[in-house]
């Protein structure tokens, strides 16, 4: 990569660490940049659109979208003259979002009471599964959740989100008591809330590996973190939580977003109805 570009390139870095999105977002967004400029001399119309070209191939929808979107903010950053030749070709249709997929309730009990049982061993499984999959925290919330972050008193939680979006949600019933022993026993509130064995701060990866060792030892099969999101949100929309009221919540910017959960529960109402030939 030329030395110009190579400064283009971090600057556009400093940018992003300004906007509000999330933290691998923006890592993807710098890693596309990164593939444009390694592999062309020039930022032109010509050099984006054989560049897009080669992307669209052999990846989904969603991916593209999320190329042509960091593209689309770097020629915006760099090249606005290049950026409206080539916009209305940056763009995909037919982006379909699926609904969400979500544990049943007895799935979750007993993902839970796995956890509880494995707490005095590994109390990290407690926090993933309380914070994710009853609190609807995201994967990334929770690995960069610290002790500070943390009020027994207040009952809350506070959560920075996409975007370094600030939310506060209050600590769920059940997840309370082992919560009040983890920070009862952590000698620094700077420390993460769910850390390696060398006191690190654990990796996304590592919390998904986590989890996953867990459903496969109760039978539950291949679950994720955003899994127990979905499952959340659902198990809220069923109890009656208003939609406003749980994009709060789960700290989505937009009410479309949490409406796919409608779907989800209206999908649900039409089996039950099926199943019982309605």
């Amino acid at each position: 990569m030329k030395k110009a570009s190579n400064e283009l390139l971090f600057d556009f870095k400093r940018l992003l660490s300004f906007q509000k999105m999330s933290e691998n977002t923006e890592k993807t967004y710098f890693s596309v940049i990164r593939g444009f400029l390694s592999s062309s001399d020039t930022i032109d119309a010509d050099s984006v659109l054989k560049w897009a070209s080669r992307i669209s191939q052999f990846r989904k929808i969603s991916t593209v979208n999320l190329y042509y979107s960091a593209m689309r903010r770097f020629l915006l950053f760099s090249s606005p003259e290049v950026l409206a030749e080539v916009k209305d070709r940056l763009k995909v249709k037919g982006h379909y979002k699926p609904i969400p997929k979500a544990l049943s309730e007895g799935q979750l009990n007993r993902l839970w009471r796995g956890a509880v049982k494995a707490f005095d061993n590994d109390p990290r499984l407690v926090l993933i599964v309380g914070l994710c999959g009853y609190a609807g925290l995201r994967v990334s919330e929770l690995k960069n959740l610290r002790v500070r972050d943390i009020s027994i008193a207040e009952n809350a939680i506070r959560v920075s989100g996409k975007g370094r979006k600030m939310r506060v949600i209050p600590i769920p019933r059940n997840v309370k008591p082992f919560l009040t022993k983890i920070v009862a026993k952590s000698e620094n509130e700077n420390n993460f809330i769910v850390m390696n064995k060398w006191g690190r701060q654990l990796t996304s990866q590592g919390i998904t590996l986590l989890l996953r060792k867990l459903a496969t030892k109760l039978g539950i099969g291949n679950i994720s973190p955003h899994m127990l999101r979905h499952t959340a949100a659902t198990r809220l929309l069923y109890r009656g939580v208003n939609i406003r009221i749980l994009q709060e919540f789960l700290g989505h910017s937009s009410l479309e977003t949490t409406q796919r959960y409608l779907k989800v529960t209206a999908q649900d109402v039409k089996d039950s109805l099926r199943k019982v030939k309605y």
